[in-house]
């Protein structure tokens, strides 16, 4: 053991030097890639319609009736473009509804809520 540790003594100034110097491109490139990363897109249509189809899954006979009886209002916003028939298409609907303009500019802030972690409910 020891002669092998006497064999690698002479190289391991050469291995730090080796792996110090490969590092730095490491590093380099490491940052570039994350300076060009491309913006996440959040959920999506398809994750906000998954954590709804989720939940849908999780209501109580109760919650399913009362969310059936405004489910069934849906129509009266007049957005053909942007349906308000199940949790699924209600859940992208500040979305949809961004894209029509003016008209529901007052909704944009229903599109998400902050809450603070250390906040109490």
């Amino acid at each position: 053991m020891l002669g092998i540790m006497r064999r690698w003594r002479g190289w391991l100034p050469v291995l730090g030097y080796a792996m110090r110097s490969s590092a730095l491109p490491l590093n380099v490139l490491a940052l570039l890639l994350l300076t060009l990363a491309s913006p996440a897109h959040a959920w999506g249509d398809a994750g906000h319609q998954l954590i709804a189809r989720i939940a849908t899954a999780e209501l109580t006979p109760k919650a399913r009736r009362a969310l059936a009886r405004i489910l069934a209002k849906g129509g009266a916003v007049n957005t053909p473009e942007c349906a308000l028939n199940t949790l699924e298409t209600a859940a992208t609907w500040p979305d949809c509804v961004r894209r029509l303009g003016e008209r529901f500019a007052f909704a944009s802030p229903w599109h998400y809520q902050d809450i603070s972690i250390c906040a109490p409910f």
